[in-house]
């Protein structure tokens, strides 16, 4: 096999070759591949560029690497031609790149097997290659960076398309979001309940704000904010926003001052759930009580929040609905011939653990 035109790599020709017999039913849905021996031989590569491609070809989900087996072809189990593309960032996401998009990511793929309807992923950037508006009947885009950008395309395309978004204060149409109101209004029930007296919000991957009267509806507990100070128990000028560069980065020791220093009981609020973990392990340190001294939530809704330790009270995001609702938004588009379909919240909860 030889690099056409010299600007595709050996890797990338082999990719989009079992794409296409996958795709075309060559190798149909449930049936097991030529070994890799054979691949290489058949299209003359090695036998390790076949292994990288079979390793691209089951992250994408197109197929089932089987140790001591043939690798098999991801099956539905009807005659479904749909293929839903789903453009996420970059193709090894993972865990450790961002949590709450690794628990989405996974509920989508769960929803669209159970669905019987193939995926692939793929990066945004291979997004635009002319063999993906050919082979696709469906886009999920995944991160809000691509988004405007990814409907635009899908758009241009003609596919039935919907977007995957944390939260968003005006949802277009084909957007499935998590409304957080349901838990904003549960986080200020929580905290009056304790006597918070003073709040600190700490925000992850967007503009500080540095007043009360810098958060509008576009942050996500607004009403948290708008109903603790409506009660009187919290003036304005008792909660504090702060920004951390990242997800998973340590409260350094300005934290640690404010905390000594603001009146209590303490709200803590923030949109990482590991963030508010290392807090609660912060508060401990400093002989902090929980629930007594300061109240802790988390606004990422790990499901495995609730093994840490302490275990962290954290909004209920049901990821699973969240899937569901982006593939019925597709199934809706395909079934009716349109490619507008109305934006779906997801409503959220607060689940009250030991912090």
């Amino acid at each position: 096999m030889r690099p056409r035109n010299g600007c595709k790599t050996y890797r990338q020709q082999l990719y989009e070759r079992l794409v296409r017999k996958i795709v075309f039913g060559e190798y149909p849905a449930g049936c097991e591949l030529p070994s890799m021996g054979q691949v290489a031989e058949q299209h003359g590569v090695s036998r390790s560029l076949v292994k990288q491609v079979f390793g691209d070809l089951a992250r994408e989900g197109m197929i089932l690497n089987r140790n001591g087996q043939p690798a098999l072809v991801r099956p539905p189990s009807n005659d479904r031609q749909e293929l839903v593309m789903v453009a996420l960032r970059n193709l090894n996401f993972e865990y450790g790149d961002g949590p709450w998009g690794w628990q989405v990511l996974q509920a989508v793929s769960r929803e669209l097997l159970s669905a019987n309807i193939p995926q692939v992923n793929i990066p945004f950037e291979r997004m635009k290659d002319e063999m993906w508006r050919n082979l696709s009947s469906g886009i999920i885009l995944f991160h809000d960076h691509i988004f405007q950008e990814g409907r635009t395309l899908a758009q241009e395309w003609g596919k039935p398309y919907v977007s995957l978004r944390a939260f968003v204060n005006e949802p277009g149409p084909n957007t499935v979001y998590v409304s957080y109101r349901g838990a904003a209004e549960q986080i200020a029930c929580y905290f009056l309940s304790g006597g918070v007296k003073s709040v600190v919000n700490i925000v992850t991957g967007q503009r500080l704000h540095e007043k009360l009267s810098a958060v509008d509806p576009c942050h996500r507990f607004h009403d948290t904010f708008r109903m603790l100070t409506a009660s009187g128990n919290v003036s304005p000028d008792k909660i504090v926003f702060l920004r951390s560069p990242g997800i998973f980065v340590d409260p350094g020791p300005e934290v640690e001052k404010l905390l000594e220093h603001l009146p209590r009981p303490i709200g803590v609020l923030t949109d990482s759930d590991y963030i508010s973990s290392k807090l609660a392990l912060m508060a401990i340190r400093m002989k902090l009580r929980l629930k007594k001294d300061i109240m802790i939530v988390g606004g990422s809704g790990l499901p495995e929040a609730g093994d840490w330790s302490p275990a962290l009270t954290s909004c209920r995001i049901p990821f699973d609905e969240l899937a569901g609702s982006a593939v019925r938004i597709l199934a809706e588009q395909w079934k009716r011939g349109v490619n507008i379909v109305g934006p779906v919240g997801v409503p959220t909860s607060l689940t009250i653990r030991e912090t």
